[in-house]
């Protein structure tokens, strides 16, 4: 089983009544759709879940309570999990970019994120960073208990000038990164995930890449 998420909760100096969140996390809420879309075409032989957590902004509260109500038999069972927070957004200072962040330290993780560079390499222009030191969003608390798991998040998340401001509003998102994102994390064509039921077929990424002009 894999699980692809995104949390679609937002804040702002006035959370409680403007705080539209296009970049932090709409743009990771329609990676989420998005794949569940493609995926509906070409339909892997694993269990997919597709995920929209709440509370993220609170401190990780939904994805913290998801982890925790997974059984032991449900847990064993997650092959790796992949969760987009910002990825909408592209500074003129910065190549088209992604970084993927993981622990070095939870089994099967490090090969996650090879395979995931290795898609980036070969299927988008995307250029890669990896971090092992995670923090901060829905990949934590999968982490903590040895689910291995990916964010995918953009390199200038932290330069992102509306970032928890009123006008994080979707005129600011460059909406071809989303979909590259997406085709990084969906096209599993290097073993041995292929083996473990996702999807093959490079049409699936053209597919996806073709939004990009829609």
């Amino acid at each position: 089983m894999y699980i692809v998420g995104g949390h679609f909760d937002s804040t702002s100096p006035a959370a409680q009544t403007n705080a539209p969140g296009a970049e932090d996390n709409a743009s990771g809420a329609a990676g989420v759709l998005e794949m569940a879309r493609i995926l509906a075409d070409y339909p892997p032989q694993a269990t997919v879940r597709f995920i929209a957590f709440s509370g993220e902004e609170q401190g990780l509260d939904g994805s913290e309570y998801y982890v925790s109500q997974l059984s032991a038999a449900e847990r064993a069972r997650i092959k790796g999990v992949f969760i987009m927070d910002m990825i909408g957004y592209k500074s003129q200072a910065y190549p088209l970019n992604v970084l993927l962040e993981s622990s070095n330290s939870v089994p099967g993780a490090v090969s996650l994120v090879t395979t995931l560079n290795t898609n980036a390499q070969t299927y988008t222009a995307l250029d890669v960073d990896i971090s092992y030191y995670p923090w901060g969003s829905d990949h934590v608390p999968f982490l903590d208990v040895n689910i291995p798991t990916v964010l995918l998040i953009e390199q200038e998340y932290d330069s992102y000038p509306c970032y928890h401001k009123t006008c994080d509003t979707p005129d600011k998102l460059t909406p071809r990164r989303r979909v590259r994102c997406c085709a990084c994390s969906s096209q599993r064509s290097t073993p041995p995930l292929a083996r473990a039921g996702w999807p093959t077929s490079t049409a699936m990424v053209r597919s996806m890449c073709s939004t990009c002009n829609s």
